[in-house]
């Protein structure tokens, strides 16, 4: 309710700057909306993940044209009401006046005090009398006038509040349109002082810095994304993050949170993106009446579908509260995922582990996901008792690990490096991001398996922040030299266990365990510390619970390195058989 006590108190005379800034606001919304109409006008690649980050910047292109008509519509609005405010408050203080005039007092509800008593004919003379009869008749009439003014100028006051207000909650405006743009923002203002603190606090937290400091591209050096980040207002941040999520998950530097909160935002989009593939793709099939025999329609339907089934995957590891989706791409042939155990942001020692041959998000994500939760649980108890801090990992699937259908296409094939050639890039990118989106690096270990312990080799040949790598089950690392890895002497661990042919390939740069510089970690049955630990065996038993391999490398991943059992380099004549990578 309108007062005469709340009129007075509040100042219209701030409110034609918090309609300029209302009005700065829609400019620079209008000019954010052109440079996202002309981005979607750039946007010449097909695909449906291209179809669906199409519609979504349509959308925010949408919502800024409408947030830029409700800021316009709001800054007329409280001009209107910085005009009716100064009349009304006029408007009482001459009621006020008049009335005081009178002796007489304006009350909070507008209502004016009665005139005191007159005299009677007993207590003054006549003339007296004729004359207080005529200052209670002026004083009356003065107490109805000042009445009357000061309720119209109470109800002029709290018509323009109504109005302004219904202003800026009209339609979407700042309702449901900014929530999309800057979720948790205020919705429900009056015109009052605190209107102007709003509008000077949207353009400066909420909007500033866009228009000219754009979101990097994809593959940008991982410390100037961590910079340009930073360089964002908390208001800037959080509109990048609603209006870009398809961007900001794929950028490394960023901080886990956000590129969890980014990619996680992208999962129903990619989600209807694959439906509408796969529709297509039957629909194809049912009216062809030779089905897929003369075209691929066949099996980009299967690969649509594995997409999806990835999808589900991911989303079953959510489910677990201390997981973080650090990457999320369907652009490939195969999804491609990355899952942290923990928050590589503040976590002490960071294990990274890049896995081989036919790995898929959809068929490997889940167990390799527990036996990292495993490996980081031991890894954080030896650091707990060692006092060196706390742990996080990393299953990396991040790159399109060689299939066996890759057989008969050499740069995919199993026995071709170009797929961790590739890979390499993306995982020394991402090695580095973990670094820059932290004010101190973490003691970072990498950990490569079959096939992925050679991307991690070239990884490791790009320059990154790895302290420590083990290379287990490895055919090769791409390189015959330990010093090629950039890595302080000591700090390259390789395990074979037995019965694994795999490790002796040695088909990328020579045989691991054979190369000097190179220390060996036992894969062997053991008793550390009273505790029976098992032998792993074959070439994918390495990471099981309750094995010594499983401590060693916790061990390394934890910085004690010296608590980790050693071993003896195994040969080819102890690989009896032959197993897949």
């Amino acid at each position: 309710m309108v007062t005469i006590v709340v009129l007075r108190s509040w100042a219209p005379e701030q409110l034609p700057r918090a309609a300029a800034d209302l009005d700065a606001t829609a400019v620079l919304l209008r000019e954010l909306a052109t440079g996202v109409g002309v981005a979607v006008g750039q946007m010449s690649w097909r695909s449906p993940a291209a179809d669906a980050a199409r519609g979504a910047a349509d959308d925010l292109g949408t919502a800024l044209r409408t947030l830029q008509e409700s800021y316009a519509m709001q800054s007329e609005a409280v001009r209107r009401a910085a005009g009716a405010l100064v009349a009304a408050q006029d408007l009482l203080e001459r009621a006020v006046s008049l009335a005081a005039e009178h002796g007489l007092h304006v009350l909070p509800d507008g209502s004016v005090t009665a005139p005191p008593p007159v005299l009677t004919a007993a207590d003054a003379p006549a003339g007296q009398m004729l004359r207080l009869a005529d200052a209670r008749d002026a004083a009356n009439s003065a107490r109805d006038r000042a009445a009357g003014m000061a309720r119209e100028a109470l109800a002029a006051a709290a018509e323009a509040d109504r109005d302004t207000a219904a202003a800026i909650t009209a339609g979407d405006g700042i309702g449901a349109l900014l929530a999309r743009v800057a979720p948790g923002a205020a919705a429900v203002l009056s015109c009052t002082l605190s209107l102007a603190a709003f509008a000077a606090a949207t353009r400066a937290d909420l909007l500033d810095g866009i228009a000219d400091r754009p979101v990097p591209a994809v593959g940008t050096d991982p410390h100037q994304v961590a910079g340009w980040w930073l360089s964002l207002p908390p208001g800037a941040q959080r509109a990048v993050l609603a209006g870009s999520p398809h961007l900001l998950g794929q950028l490394d530097g960023l901080p886990a949170q956000l590129r969890h909160d980014a990619n996680v935002a992208m999962l129903p989009v990619h989600r209807l993106a694959l439906e509408a593939e796969v529709a297509r793709l039957q629909e194809r099939l049912d009216d062809n009446l030779f089905g897929g025999v003369f075209t691929d329609d066949d099996v980009a339907l299967e690969l649509a579908r594995a997409k999806l089934r990835a999808l589900e995957v991911v989303e079953q590891v959510l489910a677990n509260p201390d997981r973080l989706l650090l990457a999320l791409d369907p652009s490939g042939e195969h999804l491609t995922a990355a899952v942290a155990v923990g928050d590589v942001d503040a976590a002490d020692h960071v294990g990274t582990f890049t896995p081989g041959l036919t790995t898929t998000v959809q068929d490997a994500l889940i167990g390799y996901d527990r036996q990292l939760a495993a490996l980081r649980q031991q890894a954080g108890d030896l650091a707990y008792n060692a006092g060196t801090g706390t742990v996080a990992t990393v299953a990396w699937l991040g790159y399109q690990a060689p299939q066996w259908s890759d057989t008969g296409r050499p740069s995919r094939s199993v026995a071709s490096d170009e797929a961790a050639q590739r890979g390499a890039v993306r995982l020394s990118r991402f090695w580095e991001g973990l670094d820059a989106a932290r004010d101190q690096p973490a003691h970072l270990t990498a950990l490569g398996h079959s096939y992925g312990s050679l991307t991690t080799g070239l990884a490791l040949q790009e320059g990154t922040g790895v302290d420590d790598v083990v290379f287990f089950g490895s055919p090769g690392i791409g390189t015959g030299d330990v010093g090629d890895l950039g890595l302080r002497p000591g700090r390259v661990f390789v395990s074979e266990a037995r019965w694994d042919g795999v490790a002796d390939l040695a088909a990328f740069g020579g045989d691991p365990n054979q190369l000097d510089g190179a220390t060996g970690l036992s894969a062997a049955e053991s008793v550390i510390d009273g505790v029976r630990r098992q032998e792993s065996t074959g070439h994918s038993d390495y990471l099981t619970e309750g094995s010594t391999s499983q401590y060693a490398f916790a061990a390394v991943v934890a910085g004690r390195p010296d608590l980790a059992p050693r071993d003896d380099h195994f040969g080819l004549t102890d690989a009896l058989w032959w197993t897949p990578f």
